[in-house]
């Protein structure tokens, strides 16, 4: 069980990609130019200490991917999407824009440095705008370098239009990372803390993967536990307002559920992480099995289907390299060495953020 465990998190690494050079008629170009922030241009990561600069196994050297489907099973590589970053989610707006968001790690400035971010694209993906980090208000405590920031962003839009973005975060005077949000009238706006939408008080509580199906609002995010018959054990809750989030039967797979979830055809398709990245499917949000494997090596992807039918995915890349011996690996950077927010090496927590 222990192996199989391993193999599990071994599969759920990611890489620091340098150049992928490829275009296609759908992805004509993608900026990503930060000159609109006062970057200091000396080293990489200079304001963090040398060990961490230096470790490629870090979350701050992982790149998001992009790729692109005519049926949403056999996808196409497309080549980088953005450097520095992961936790990858995509949406398509009421007024048909996509949204891409993810938590990103300047190089160069460490006043965005990892903070979640987004890009928009009003041409189905060709081109995308230069990133901009999300505007936050209203946390119990100031997000800072090394401390419990917001991470591992999902957004939803509302009927109103307006949006709320999902995340997980560790405040102060709670043990474990929760699954909370915070909602703005527009992608632009402030988003304002809405405080904890889940607490699990014995775990933390990760990667929050949101979606609207059949009027419920359906929350899911992976566990490190396994069943008896190998499975993954991953958190379920749903909710009527998407804020009050009830848990329900975790959902017994052989599959983590760190991905996104999407309606296609009046049925439920999670999207999830593996060298081969399969795909698992619902009628009604609590029953899964199994339907299909896309073949790429993805983590934590998110995916959206265009107008003509087919699909777009952005996703963190994938290391198969990394010490596959290192028991603190775990899907939170989809392999990479990082400590729950709010936590020492030890496991121990760190003191509150003031």
């Amino acid at each position: 069980m222990k192996y199989a465990k391993q193999i599990l998190l071994i599969i759920i690494i990611t890489l620091s990609i340098l150049t992928i050079s490829c275009s296609t008629e759908l992805i004509e170009s993608i900026t990503t130019d930060n000159s609109e922030y006062n970057q200091d241009n000396s080293e990489k990561f200079h304001f963090l200490d040398e060990k961490e600069r230096d470790d490629e196994t870090k979350a701050w050297h992982a790149n998001i991917n992009i790729a692109i489907s005519n049926d949403g099973v056999s996808f196409t590589e497309q080549g980088l999407f953005v450097e520095h970053a992961g936790v990858a989610n995509l949406i398509k707006t009421n007024d048909n824009k996509l949204i891409a968001f993810y938590q990103y790690f300047d190089p160069y400035n460490v006043d965005i440095f990892d903070k979640m971010a987004y890009q928009i694209s009003s041409d189905n993906g060709a081109t995308w705008t230069d990133k901009e980090i999300v505007i936050l208000e209203g946390f119990p405590t100031k997000p800072k370098l090394g401390g419990a920031n917001p991470v591992d962003p999902t957004l939803v839009q509302l009927e109103d239009d307006s949006f709320r973005l999902y995340f997980t975060y560790h405040a102060k005077g709670y043990d474990y990372a929760f699954f909370t949000g915070a909602s703005s009238e527009t992608i632009d706006g402030t988003f304002v803390y809405e405080g904890p939408f889940l607490v699990n008080e014995d775990a933390m509580m990760l990667d929050p993967a949101v979606v609207l199906f059949q009027d419920i609002w359906h929350h899911y995010t992976w566990s490190e536990e396994t069943d008896d018959d190998g499975n993954n054990i991953n958190i379920h809750s749903t909710s009527v307002d998407g804020i009050t989030f009830t848990r329900q039967d975790d959902i017994h797979l052989a599959m983590n559920f760190l991905g996104q979830a999407i309606e296609i055809e009046e049925k439920l398709y999670f999207y999830g992480t593996g060298m081969q990245s399969p795909i698992a499917v619902s009628s009604d949000g609590f029953e899964w099995e199994i339907f299909e494997e896309i073949g790429i090596p993805a983590a934590d992807p998110g995916i959206v289907e265009l107008d003509d039918g087919t699909f777009l995915m952005v996703y963190t890349s994938m290391n198969i390299q990394t010490n596959q011996n290192n028991d603190n690996l775990d899907p939170l950077n989809q392999g990479i060495e990082r400590m729950e927010p709010g936590r020492n090496k030890d496991g121990s927590l760190k003191p509150p953020l003031e």
